[in-house]
């Protein structure tokens, strides 16, 4: 089941939406009633006359009925999850694949999850991949396949000091479910990881691409102060009769990052700490990565990137193959670039085998925050035309443009 735009349940007060992130960054780890509607009385109180109406009935019930509040909350925020999570199970799964096929979309499946504390939780997530590709493989269109990868939620000893070892153990927990992906013509993305596991997760694809090619894709973070050096280093690494492919994302842990930074009494934090640098920083990778012959994959929901991006590669070796943009956000964009015949591939996070969708609250407290309030709140698709209308221009042209710095 899922609900309207975000926008109806928050009106187009931003401060709504984050007051209501904080809060459920308390709620989840929260089990008595009574102070969660003490809590929600204290976050939302003083915005009370300019609160949207679907908030105004739980302020009644926060007050009369705590247990009630409670229980209506909950099914409230299990609502709000299902608007970012694509699918529970096997059934649901495929028909998200199917939907998505007939508007002309490709998928990324991943299944929730983060760091593991036990081997018995990493066996498990290996386990729910390896049946989730056998149950889907041969009901969708052969090398529709593609899912993404989280290296710290294969070994629970995910430890930076043990670069080498740690990167091995996870190596063989991914080749089962490689071989199995291969199996269907697929493809898998090792997706991204904080600063502090960049060298692991560098030296996973490595070992990993050495051995099954570029069915083994990158996940590049713009944010961070040394994703020009590891281009480069996957430059390198690239093989010119089989170019790596990465996908380039903004990054999802820049206030993680800063935070650790501050604790550890680092002078600079490894990520640039201006919107403007960081938009900067993710242009300058994608013309470079495919100056450098590597198959690029812009993750975005910025529409001056993607304009950047067909600008750029038009009449390249290697232009840009598609688009990926988040299930639940990029559903306006994706319905014009499809208009415009440009792929796009929708990043879908699922639960697998079925779960609570409560489960997946560490995911949309890291995916919706603020960075993505401007997006959320788009109530109407018309600017998304005009700006997107460019595009069409861009790509009807026979000659390369060159983009500005």
């Amino acid at each position: 089941m899922q609900i309207t735009n975000p926008v109806t349940w928050f009106g187009k007060n931003p401060e709504v939406i984050k007051r209501f992130i904080s809060f459920l960054s308390a709620i989840i780890c929260l089990e008595s009633p009574y102070t969660a509607a003490k809590l929600f009385r204290e976050k939302f109180g003083s915005l009370k006359g300019g609160l949207p109406l679907p908030f105004l009935p739980l302020f009644l019930l926060a007050r009369i009925s705590p247990w009630l509040f409670f229980q209506t909350l909950k099914l409230g925020i299990n609502l709000f999850a299902s608007r970012f999570i694509a699918g529970n199970g096997t059934k649901e799964v495929l028909n998200a694949i199917k939907n998505y096929s007939q508007k002309g979309c490709l998928v990324n499946l991943d299944i929730l999850g983060e760091a593991v504390i036990s081997e018995s939780e990493a066996a498990r997530y290996q386990e729910a991949y390896l049946k989730l590709i056998g149950e889907i493989g041969s009901k969708i269109p052969y090398s529709s396949l593609s899912i993404s990868l989280k290296g710290s939620a294969f070994y629970s000893q995910f430890n930076p000091c043990a670069p080498e070892y740690a990167s091995e153990k996870i190596c063989e927990r991914l080749r089962p479910i490689l071989i199995a992906v291969k199996k269907f013509g697929g493809h898998a993305y090792l997706d991204a990881e904080e600063y502090n596991f960049r060298e692991i997760h560098f030296l996973i694809f490595k070992k990993l691409y050495k051995e099954f090619g570029n069915l083994i894709r990158f996940v590049l973070q713009a944010y961070l102060r040394s994703s020009g050096e590891t281009l480069n280093k996957l430059a390198v690494l690239s093989d010119y009769k089989n170019p790596l492919w990465v996908r380039l994302v903004r990054g999802a842990y820049w206030d993680f990052e800063c935070y650790r930074s501050e604790i550890l009494g680092w002078e600079h934090p490894p990520v640039w700490q201006g919107k403007q640098q960081t938009d900067d920083n993710y242009h300058e990778l994608l013309r470079e990565g495919i100056e450098n012959g590597l198959r690029i994959i812009p993750a975005t929901h910025n529409i001056p990137s993607i304009g950047f991006a067909e600008r750029y590669s038009q009449n390249r070796v290697h232009p840009v193959p598609e688009y990926q943009v988040l299930f639940g956000i990029g559903e306006a964009i994706a319905e014009e670039l499809v208009k415009k015949e440009i792929p796009v591939r929708f990043y879908m996070p699922i639960l697998f085998p079925k779960g609570d969708l409560a489960e997946a609250m560490a995911y949309l407290l890291r995916r919706i925050n603020e960075s993505q309030l401007s997006f959320i709140m788009q109530s109407s698709k018309e600017e998304l035309k005009k700006s997107l209308a460019i595009i069409q221009s861009l790509k009807n042209r026979n000659k390369e443009v060159q983009p500005s710095p």
